[in-house]
């Protein structure tokens, strides 16, 4: 994103911290599956690890037994949550499925609004966006990502990310809450570009 370490810095200076620097990005090379082997399902290409985060759980989301959850750690206090969903009518506002990813995407905001309405949170930061076109798979794969300082009552900050994909005619949305005090070196940004990529190539 453009400036976005000038965003970051003004979001921290106004009272809430925000997103990681920049940090490289390491890509996997692709596994090339055997011919005539069966096609994984999104599901099965999902791994156990991703550089140093590691699989928790898989499970799937209360009240909603068709969408799946995967729970991954680095051993850090941040929190990742990684889940597949099918998409909804609302979400596809035209024939151009990459603006389906964008659409979705930025109902993150708001979420946000919806949990300091509940007194979840007591206030956050303007959310910054980006969305960025990757090949994976010999495909397009839009990343539509959203970070928002997030401030707690008892005074606690930590920037809440969203990345979201469309894989397989599935959402495909990690999302993860960072201290304020680690957000100079999360890898999670990192992370979930890798694993996009794992979970792209069939």
């Amino acid at each position: 994103m453009p400036n976005r370490a000038q965003l970051i810095t003004l979001l921290i200076l106004a009272g809430c911290s925000t997103g990681p620097a920049a940090v490289p990005l390491t890509t996997p090379a692709p596994s090339v599956s055997p011919a005539g082997a069966a096609r994984r399902s999104i599901y099965q290409r999902i791994p156990d690890s991703v550089g140093t985060y590691k699989l928790t759980q898989r499970g799937v989301v209360r009240g909603a037994p068709n969408d799946s959850l995967f729970r991954f750690s680095d051993g850090s206090r941040t929190y990742v949550t990684v889940l597949v969903y099918d998409i909804s009518s609302g979400s596809k506002v035209n024939s151009d499925s990459l603006k389906w990813v964008v659409h979705e995407g930025e109902t993150f905001k708001i979420v946000q609004q919806i949990r300091r309405q509940r007194g979840e949170i007591s206030d956050f930061s303007e959310p910054v966006s980006d969305t960025t076109r990757m090949t994976i798979g010999g495909r397009e794969v839009l990343e539509h990502a959203v970070i928002v300082p997030t401030r707690y009552a008892n005074g606690n900050v930590t920037v809440e990310y969203q990345m979201l994909y469309l894989i397989d005619g599935k959402f495909f949305k990690v999302r993860a809450t960072v201290p304020a005090d680690d957000f100079q070196t999360s890898t999670v940004h990192n992370f979930s570009r890798q694993l996009v990529r794992n979970v792209g190539t069939p």
